[in-house]
Formats: structure tokens, C-alpha cells, sequence
């Protein structure tokens, strides 16, 4: 099993590695089927607006299990690389240990026409504190540290 979907507390819940995965690596391949219009997105329940993940050329996918599990982390292990607005690739940044959290930073594949906010509670040593769409907001240092997973929509 590549995945593990375990309770994580005031988190919920969250996805870890159920093996070693190196630098570059798949760790889960990702199929949207029903896109939503920004219309349709903004009219779905506030759960699963939560749980949307932005695909490009104004269109939305509702998540399922298992990447609606994958927290936000400042610090983040993986990224997801947008093939087209049908199919994205979970791949990871650095290597993961069997057991450790996958997660990736929400800011990078965002809308930045979205407005939204969160207050991160990652605890990494980076962390910004709150979370917001906007990529090009972003600080240089971390900018530039991203730029090779951003997607088209993100582009400098």
C-alpha cells in the first residue's frame, strides 16, 4: 500500500506513506470526472467548497479520498502536477520516509482569483501563519523555491 489515511487530532485526518518514496516520485496519480464551473463551485455546500481543488481553465474538481486527506504544510513533500484539467500527479519534493505525513502547500496550485483564508497550524519552522490563493503573493525566497511546481496559472 503506498498510502495511509490515519485520524490526526484537530487535523482530522491526514495521508502518510506506507512505503519510502524518493524525490520525484508518483505517490498517487488523480482523476477529476465531474468539473464544476466557478458558478457551480460556489454554490456546492461549504464542506466540500473545503474540498476543492482548483484545475485550471476556470475549472473545479470536488476532491475524493484519498488526496482530501493531504494537509497543507509551509514545508511542504509533495506538489500537485497538473497534466490537464482532467489528470494531476501527487509527486514528491523530497524523499518520504514509510510513516511520515505527505503534504503539500495549498498556495502553490490555487486560484489566484479565489479568496479564502486559513490559519496554517502545520508547525514547521517556515510557517506563514495563515494561508490565501495567490501565488505571486508569495515572498521571493519562497516563490522562487516553487516555481518548478507551479502550474501554468501560476507561472511568473
Amino acid at each position: 500500500m503506498n498510502i495511509v489515511i490515519k485520524n490526526i487530532g484537530k487535523k482530522g485526518k491526514g495521508v502518510f506513506a506506507g512505503k519510502n518514496f524518493r524525490k520525484g516520485k508518483t505517490i498517487l496519480k488523480i482523476k477529476h470526472n465531474n468539473l464544476l464551473s466557478e458558478k457551480e463551485a460556489s454554490s456546492v455546500s461549504y464542506h466540500y467548497q473545503n474540498h476543492m481543488s482548483y484545475v485550471g481553465s476556470n475549472k473545479y474538481s470536488i476532491m475524493k479520498s484519498p488526496e482530501r486527506y493531504i494537509n497543507h504544510s509551509c514545508d511542504p513533500n509533495s506538489y500537485f502536477k497538473h497534466a490537464n484539467i482532467y489528470n494531476e500527479q501527487l509527486i514528491s519534493i523530497k524523499p518520504i520516509k514509510k510513516g511520515q505525513e505527505i503534504t503539500c502547500d495549498y498556495t502553490i496550485d490555487s486560484n489566484p482569483a479565489d479568496i479564502w483564508m486559513m490559519k496554517c497550524r502545520c508547525g514547521s519552522k517556515n510557517c506563514r501563519k495563515i494561508i490565501k490563493p495567490g501565488f505571486k503573493k508569495l515572498k521571493g525566497k519562497i516563490q522562487k523555491g516553487y516555481i518548478k511546481y507551479a502550474p501554468p496559472w501560476n507561472k511568473i
